[in-house]
């Protein structure tokens, strides 16, 4: 479990303290996190539902931490460590940022990531529209070079973000070349509850 966490570090907390460094206040949102039953994790707030694949395994979010204004809902890890993919949400009522736009949250991560010194990130010019579980996301796209233990090469990370009840929904993934279409068929299986 230590070389899993010790590899989350980059991919979560650098997302997660994005506008939170400096907040202050109290959580006032009504963000509520999802439940697993057996394989099946369900989330009738963000409204998702998704079968845990065979090759990912979930980390329990309380061995992440947590930060104020953030609230994390899961984590997968696929089996090789070469993927991994979580849903946060970014309290914005905590921020006194409620009038703060998709675009907006997704410019500021990308100028986060841009003076990050752990990573030199490179980015797609422009946001893209997605669909996950029937709803509309702006994906900011990055790539940048891995090397961790004996493992180095491309590696990408893509965040899936829109405005929903006073909050940011954040699908955070990374990935390798090869682990590519496994991501990809793993977010085409997210279901809309209702």
């Amino acid at each position: 479990m230590e070389k899993k966490l010790s590899k989350l570090t980059v991919w979560i907390f650098l997302l997660c303290s994005i506008f939170l460094t400096s907040c202050k206040g109290t959580s006032k949102s009504n963000i509520i996190t999802g439940e697993w039953n057996d394989n099946i994790f369900t989330n009738t707030w963000s409204n998702i539902t998704f079968e845990l694949p065979f090759t990912y395994e979930a980390i329990h979010l309380n061995e992440l931490g947590s930060i104020p204004g953030q609230t994390n809902d899961f984590f997968l890890l696929n089996e090789d460590q070469t993927a991994n993919i979580t849903v946060m949400y970014v309290d914005l009522l905590y921020q006194n940022q409620q009038n703060l736009s998709t675009e907006e949250y997704l410019n500021t991560v990308k100028q986060q990531l841009a003076n990050s010194k752990n990573k030199d990130y490179n980015f797609a010019s422009n946001f893209e529209n997605v669909f996950i579980a029937e709803e509309e996301y702006l994906m900011l796209h990055s790539e940048f070079y891995f090397k961790e233990f004996s493992t180095e090469g491309t590696n990408y990370q893509d965040g899936y973000a829109r405005k929903f009840d006073n909050a940011i929904i954040v699908f955070l993934v990374c990935y390798s070349d090869e682990t590519k279409d496994y991501v990809d068929s793993f977010l085409s299986s997210i279901k809309r509850i209702k």
